[in-house]
């Protein structure tokens, strides 16, 4: 929260992912969206709480409440709407940390002047090694052969 607190953003958009945009006007707004559903209504209460969406639409980024952590820096695991809140639709946890997260996405958003995309999530593996590098490498894989596909597809 103190992240979106302290930066504002309209566009949080990285194609691989979507946080929720901070608007100075409407407050936190798109965050209380983010708790204000069905899939949310079903996780919360299990320790998963929503506050972003997966590039794909499949579904939310959750914070996973269920580990105890250091001033709740809790891992970031992705959840598929189609599963109605069971917990067989949460993935394995994609990133260590939020800040892991940022970390990830701003080398990805700076890479991608130079880069193909697919090219750059691999990174990920190094940049946060104990998330995106260990139980994540299966769910980044799979991007990577999605931006690939799309590549050679469309040119994109």
């Amino acid at each position: 929260m103190q992240w979106h607190k302290e930066y504002y953003f309209l566009d949080a958009d990285t194609s691989i992912l979507r946080l929720p945009i901070s608007n100075p006007n409407l407050p936190l707004n798109h965050i209380r969206q983010n708790l204000d559903w069905f899939i949310a209504e079903q996780l919360i209460p299990q320790k998963l709480y929503p506050f972003g969406d997966e590039g794909n639409d499949a579904g939310p980024l959750v914070f996973d409440g269920r580990l105890s952590t250091k001033d709740n820096n809790f891992p970031i695991r992705f959840y598929n709407n189609e599963f109605g809140g069971d917990l067989e639709g949460l993935s394995e946890i994609i990133f260590s940390s939020f800040e892991k997260l940022l970390e990830c996405l701003t080398h990805y958003m700076t890479e991608l002047r130079t880069r193909k995309n697919s090219e750059i999530i691999p990174d990920f593996f190094k940049i946060d090694p104990s998330g995106a590098g260990l139980t994540g490498i299966d769910y980044w894989l799979n991007w990577t052969s999605l931006q690939k596909a799309d590549f050679e597809d469309f040119g994109n």
